[in-house]
């Protein structure tokens, strides 16, 4: 992929529309077979709708909620939350989302759903680090981030004297 190639072309089409890029215009500069962007499409109907109908069933798994009991300072909080993640262990099988009750009932699905926020939440970092209105939130990732290193790796424990 020739990152600079579709740079020019995204920017192009921008220029074209005053600036502003949408993804329709995008495909429809792409079905010309001799655009740059031509490749990057799967131009099959069948195959694209197939990808396209999977697309939407992750949405739709996503889309549903349930309400969470967890501990407070003041007793106990419901929270709404999705109702099933997708693990980094379950994109390496394909075996698609875990049912919140499951990861939070396993100590191991629970720090790999931990992991995988901050991999989200530093994302958005580098996304957003220009914003210094976000300086707090990040120096809170950071600890968070600590935090959960010192979990993953706890510190050797002394060997006792005789």
């Amino acid at each position: 992929m020739d990152t600079q190639i579709i740079a020019q072309e995204l920017a192009n089409i921008a220029a074209q529309r005053d600036g502003q890029l949408l993804p329709t215009a995008v495909v429809d500069a792409a079905r010309d077979p001799a655009s740059p962007l031509h490749t990057y499409f799967d131009w099959d109907d069948d195959s694209a709708g197939e990808k396209y109908r999977l697309v939407q069933a992750g949405m739709l798994i996503r889309r549903v909620k349930v309400h969470l009991v967890r501990p407070s300072g003041e007793g106990v909080q419901i929270v709404n939350v999705r109702a099933y993640h997708s693990l980094p262990e379950d994109r390496a099988d394909a075996s698609g989302y875990t049912p919140i009750e499951i990861i939070m009932s396993d100590e191991d699905k629970t720090f790999s759903l931990c992991q995988q926020a901050l991999a989200d939440l530093r994302a958005l970092q580098r996304k957003y680090e220009n914003l210094i209105e976000f300086e707090g939130v990040w120096k809170a990732v950071a600890k968070v981030r600590i935090a959960l290193a010192r979990k993953a790796s706890p510190a050797p424990q002394a060997e006792a004297s005789p």
